[in-house]
């Protein structure tokens, strides 16, 4: 899988956008799935998450004009070495030359101040349009109920011309990691 170019927005209700999607874009269906991402405040650009007993890293490869180009890194499915645990965290979460399961992994988060393993369910609605993949997705984190709803190509040029006519520019490019961690992980002050 390609780089590609991201533009994602969160808002408690985005049901304007589905419908914009539903009129102009080619839909591709309907997905559910029960994700978890690992969340570390001293961790930025790198997109964790646990999908299907599968550990899938992103990394933010590059930023153009408010546009984030995400690239696929590492997938693998439990158990995973410790050398890829311990090297995405900056940290020595698991012992060296081991291999780790999913509870495990969870198990060690849950005790370390600085990390959070984030149960989510998403029910996500899929679109195209040319070059231009789209998907609004509503998305539960505990008991809260948030909608997102991004854009992303390979195509920087597409992309920006798409984000515009849907009238998301007007909100912050935000990543789930991102947003994650702004929810989930508060800074102190």
């Amino acid at each position: 899988m390609t780089a590609r170019f991201e533009y994602r927005v969160f808002h408690q209700d985005l049901n304007v956008l589905k419908e914009y999607l539903l009129n102009h874009y080619e839909s591709k269906g309907e997905k559910k799935s029960q994700e978890a991402y690992l969340l570390d405040k001293d961790v930025d650009g790198l997109n964790i998450k646990i999908r299907n007993h599968q550990l899938d890293v992103k990394r933010l490869k590059s930023l153009e004009s408010g546009f984030e180009q995400w690239e696929p890194f590492y997938k693998k499915r439990f158990p995973i070495h410790s050398k890829h645990i311990n090297g995405f965290f900056k940290k020595q979460l698991v012992q060296p030359d081991t291999s780790i399961s999913e509870a495990a992994l969870n198990n060690i988060i849950k005790t370390d101040a600085h990390m959070k393993y984030v149960h989510l369910y998403k029910k996500r609605f899929l679109f195209e349009l040319e070059d231009v993949q789209a998907e609004f997705v509503k998305l539960q984190i505990a008991n809260k109920t948030f909608h997102t709803v991004a854009l992303e190509s390979s195509n920087l040029q597409e992309l920006q011309k798409a984000v515009h006519d849907i009238g998301i520019d007007t909100f912050l490019n935000t990543s789930y990691y991102s947003f994650l961690k702004s929810v989930c992980l508060p800074i102190k002050k």
